[in-house]
């Protein structure tokens, strides 16, 4: 498989096609981060394809020395907030994570597909928005913390505190449902 670079290279150089591996490689991926700032996936799935419009109108912009996915994480947080302004809903991932999380998005599923998964998705749902969004890019996508802090406007060492609070919290969660989910067992198979 091309790297990310390479394909971007190839489409400024004239091969849309290139540009179409990156849509198929990163779609599902910028809707369900795009789906977190706006919570509605209609408008994730509009916002993640303004993404690549904007690659496709504005190619020569991307500057090689940075990571591509860590650009294009960049222009989808511009679009979210850009969609957020315009109908006046401005969320920052420190304030107003209570509701955020109610919609069950078909890419979220997509991610969490066995019942282990699910645990870990329900989990995730009950971290700060803030904690969600470095556990998604740090430990989901497999971003770097300076990448990570790039999108989310935080230092290095805010974004390795969040994702070790994060980390620390989600622990506390899957640990509570592990033991919830033994003791209905037990009790199952008692009854049985």
């Amino acid at each position: 498989m091309k790297e990310d670079k390479e394909l971007y290279k190839e489409f400024v150089e004239g091969r849309k096609e290139a540009l179409n591996e990156l849509m198929i490689r990163y779609r599902n991926e910028i809707i369900y981060f795009i789906h977190k700032f706006v919570n509605d996936y209609q408008a994730a799935e509009d916002l993640s394809q303004e993404v690549f419009v904007y690659l496709l109108q504005h190619k020569e912009i991307y500057d090689f020395k940075f990571q591509f996915r860590t650009y294009l994480y960049m222009i989808a947080k511009s679009r979210a907030y850009n969609y957020m302004k315009a109908r006046r809903k401005i969320f920052f991932l420190e304030d107003n994570a209570d509701n955020i999380y109610n919609e069950i998005s078909d890419v979220e599923e997509e991610i969490f597909k066995n019942s282990e998964c699910a645990m870990v998705r329900d989990a995730m749902r009950k971290l700060k928005k803030e904690y969600h969004m470095a556990i998604y890019l740090v430990d989901l996508n497999g971003l770097s913390y300076e990448e990570t802090g790039t999108i989310m406007g935080k230092s290095i060492s805010q974004v390795k505190a969040l994702v070790h609070n994060a980390r620390k919290r989600l622990k506390v969660f899957l640990e509570k449902e592990i033991s919830k989910e033994v003791e209905h067992n037990e009790i199952n198979g008692r009854i049985h």
